[in-house]
């Protein structure tokens, strides 16, 4: 039997405007030490503040950072450790549950995917092309183990050998 995983990370899984940033904050509210990580905080005004000057250029930066602080929520045992990011992909979740699996956390993905993508757009009023949408719907898969994320093969060969995982010891 393996050991018992008493920390949770809850993984929120769905387009922008599905939800997730509220659902972190209702989860959040349920615990007394959680911390929500999200790449959204790269480019707010403030903590909880409006999201201002969004750069797409930035992303990698603002995905980089969140990983650092997922990290860090992890090696300091907080509980939950909630991604709210869009998480569509195994390959963006695999950070994340590399992270958790090592320091042994139970590891639950809740998708948000109960707005059409027309729906979705016209929550982000147009800032994201139709075509984006219709490409992460298309993309989207259910979860039913970590081992999906952790043995697929397009993850393994994306974090392979990048300098964040190794210097960190994901």
């Amino acid at each position: 039997m393996g050991k018992k995983r008493l920390r949770k990370l809850i993984i929120l899984r769905g387009m922008p405007g599905s939800g997730k940033t509220d659902k972190a904050k209702a989860l959040s509210e349920m615990y007394e030490d959680g911390v929500i990580v999200s790449t959204d905080d790269y480019f707010r005004d403030y903590p909880g503040g409006n999201i201002v000057n969004f750069d797409t250029r930035k992303l990698w930066k603002a995905h980089e950072e969140a990983r650092e602080k997922a990290l860090d929520a992890m090696r300091r045992k907080i509980n939950p450790v909630i991604i709210d990011n869009i998480n569509i992909g195994f390959w963006e979740m695999y950070p994340y549950v590399l992270m958790g699996f090592h320091r042994g956390y139970f590891i639950e993905f809740v998708p948000m995917m109960d707005y059409t993508i027309e729906e979705l757009y016209g929550f982000n009023k147009g800032r994201i092309r139709y075509e984006k949408f219709e490409q992460w719907e298309s993309s989207y898969r259910n979860v039913k183990h970590i081992y999906q994320i952790l043995y697929e093969k397009h993850s393994l060969r994306k974090w392979k050998n990048k300098k964040e995982k190794l210097e960190n010891r994901w």
